[in-house]
């Protein structure tokens, strides 16, 4: 049986023990590349901030200076209202997790700047892609989702731009 005390922390402010928080991270993979990850942010509380597109370009702008910075290829991404998906190619000199810690901090500075309130949910989803699998489909995954959700009838009709889209087999931006 699991020792459930292991789990507990106590509060710094009330006192009061609390649960303590695994990282969904594998401890033992250090998560550096060259690797393809797909990547899931969900909002604080699942708020739509990014029906507003003035906060999805700050996400966008900060999403491609993290790139810049870590020299990574950014494949496919979807802003939806409440979450963002991404798949990004890191090479063998940058660690996905550094990648991401760096995106969260500096696009969370700058939405809660505008909102008031912390812009990102603790944590993030991740799947790191097995060299055998095709990035193409998970880039279409990522891509259908506003019309999985029913936010949008056809790919065409949603009013964000998507990235490098890939169309009959050929990539087009």
């Amino acid at each position: 049986m699991k020792d459930v005390a292991a789990d507990l922390q106590v509060c710094s402010v009330t006192g009061m023990p609390r649960a303590f928080r695994r990282s969904p991270r594998l401890a033992e993979y250090d998560y550096r590349g060259p690797l393809n990850a797909f990547l899931t942010f969900v909002t604080r509380g699942r708020r739509p901030i990014f029906e507003d597109a003035t906060l999805a370009q700050i996400a966008l702008d900060h999403l491609n200076a993290t790139a810049a910075k870590f020299e990574a290829e950014v494949l496919s991404y979807c802003i939806m209202p409440d979450h963002m998906h991404l798949l990004v190619f890191i090479d063998e000199r940058a660690s996905m997790k550094e990648f991401v810690r760096r995106f969260k901090q500096t696009s969370g500075f700058a939405l809660k700047k505008e909102l008031g309130v912390e812009a990102w949910q603790i944590s993030y989803y991740d799947r790191v892609l097995r060299k055998e699998e095709a990035a193409e489909d998970v880039a279409l995954y990522i891509w259908n989702n506003p019309v999985v959700t029913g936010t949008v009838d056809a790919i065409q009709d949603y009013g964000v731009d998507l990235g490098s889209v890939c169309l009959d087999g050929t990539w087009q931006t």
